[in-house]
């Protein structure tokens, strides 16, 4: 008869490796890892953007603005993203949506040593990398079933929220750092070289042998309102919807003004602005780790 110690390290060692267990597989390793990368250069990107445009202008109405110029292009293009991802290549969705958002910070980095950077090139460079997002997200979320078991996808995609909420966690601190220590050039470069480290992982994801279900060649605008009403009509997804939209609303948009709070409040900089925008990703990743370590039969 096992002792209750016995009992509780071998019940601790099952939920460890139910809760990687997607990580076994090696082409989804290799995706998470993109994933990791590439949340670590948009998090550090998220906190040198804003601290960027408050340094240039000091107004707190223009830093919102830069820092918020990623959501517009989200806002309208992700049902197409959703849709292309249904018929195109999801990798090379992937792939190259990675590919320009590390271009655009490379760019941005080198009109900060050129002395040419302004407010409206931020925005334009946030502008195009949401643009990239909206595509290149529906197709990551739209890859994992190719990627692992049915019976692995809750686990997969907890722990691709894990991965996202790590980067959240610790990006802006690392960012806040780069920033503090060598300067917005040197942050940029490596959040490009981050990203294009992710843009060749992903090159190395092989899901050319696993069959991809294709929807009939319909019009995609007739899919985008197939997909609303489907969503209007499920009370779960419905509701689900309205609370992420009520989420968004109401506690994300403190984050876009965060570089002239810590200044104009707490006279602080870069490594403080880091620390605190890195503390909202703690709850993400318990919470996230905790959904990846449950059994089948407790998901739903």
């Amino acid at each position: 008869m096992r002792s209750p110690v016995t009992s509780a390290r071998l019940s601790g060692r099952r939920y460890t490796r139910r809760t990687f267990q997607s990580l076994a597989n090696p082409e989804y390793r290799r995706f998470w890892f993109s994933l990791i990368f590439l949340m670590a250069g948009i998090n550090m990107q998220m906190l040198a953007r804003g601290q960027l445009a408050w340094e240039l202008t000091g107004d707190v109405f223009l830093v919102a603005l830069v820092s918020s110029g990623f959501a517009p292009p989200i806002l309208l293009f992700s049902l197409f993203g959703g849709t292309l991802a249904d018929r195109w290549n999801r990798r090379r969705m992937i792939q190259y949506s990675q590919l320009v958002v590390s271009l655009v910070a490379g760019i941005v980095g080198v009109t900060i040593v050129t002395g040419v950077v302004n407010i409206w090139i931020l925005f334009g460079a946030a502008l195009t990398q949401g643009f990239c997002w909206s595509f290149m997200m529906p197709a990551r979320q739209a890859i994992i079933p190719q990627l692992v078991g049915e019976r692995e996808i809750t686990n997969a995609i907890a722990l691709n929220a894990s991965g996202m909420a790590l980067m959240t966690l610790s990006g802006p601190g690392l960012g806040g750092l780069a920033y503090s220590e060598f300067g917005p050039a040197t942050t940029y470069f490596v959040m490009a070289a981050l990203m294009f480290v992710a843009f060749v992982l992903m090159t190395t994801v092989n899901v050319e042998g696993v069959p991809v279900e294709r929807r009939r060649r319909e019009n995609m605008f007739s899919s985008i309102w197939d997909g609303l009403k489907y969503s209007y009509g499920n009370p779960t997804i419905f509701v689900l919807l309205l609370l992420t939209l009520a989420t968004t609303m109401t506690s994300q948009s403190f984050r876009q003004l965060m570089p002239a709070q810590v200044d104009l409040i707490f006279g602080g900089g870069p490594t403080q602005l880091g620390i605190l925008m890195s503390m909202i990703g703690v709850g993400a990743l318990l919470g996230s780790l905790f959904m990846a370590g449950l059994s089948e039969n407790m998901k739903r």
